[in-house]
């Protein structure tokens, strides 16, 4: 069974342009792979219900 996949960045990924890219880059593509909306707020992401939560890097090098 696969579970939903919710997307969520900090404030500071979600606003700030770096030599990586930019940040609206970033976000439109991962809205693209989960079909879900970004969550970049403490409010939203704390009503999230699950069983698992992966931090992942959204750096590369």
């Amino acid at each position: 069974m696969v579970g939903e996949i919710f997307p969520i960045m900090s404030y500071g990924a979600y606003s700030t342009d770096s030599k990586f890219g930019k940040a609206k880059d970033f976000i439109e593509k991962i809205e693209k792979v989960t079909g879900k909306e970004m969550i970049n707020t403490m409010n939203e992401a704390e009503s999230i219900e699950s069983d698992i939560i992966v931090i992942a890097p959204c750096s590369r090098k």
